[in-house]
């Protein structure tokens, strides 16, 4: 009865070893695993704001876009509008011998010069 007593003992000593060592175990698994969770927050807030800065960056992209193709209509209305002054200069000085169509012609140069200016001022402003 004595030595099944010491074996009792002996197992159960054996046991509460086992059961410290898996309690240890256990414990540092834990600590990984939070270990974890606070990496993959971290991660998840990083690659969040990575998501942001790229949105941003393509909004800007097309915004960019947008005011290039603004700059683009604005010196293609100012090419047409300087073609036709020049027309209207070769009108004006064609017609400068009759007094009437010269005032004309030279309204119209007038009117000209002013859209011209006008366009000049959408220019600067759309490549700013």
């Amino acid at each position: 009865a004595e030595e099944k007593l010491r074996k009792a003992d002996g197992r159960r000593r054996a046991l509460e070893v086992q059961v410290a060592e898996a309690e240890e175990k256990l414990r540092k698994e834990e600590e990984r695993r939070r270990a974890l969770e606070v990496q993959a927050t971290a991660e998840s807030g990083a690659s969040g704001k990575a998501r942001e800065a790229e949105e941003k960056l393509r909004k800007e992209e097309e915004r960019r876009r947008a005011l290039e193709e603004q700059v683009a209509e604005a010196e293609e209305k100012l090419r047409k509008e300087e073609e036709r002054r020049r027309a209207l200069e070769v009108q004006a000085t064609a017609e400068s011998g009759a007094s009437g169509k010269a005032r004309e012609a030279e309204e119209k140069l007038r009117k000209a010069d002013g859209r011209r200016r006008a366009l000049e001022v959408q220019v600067a402003e759309a490549e700013e």
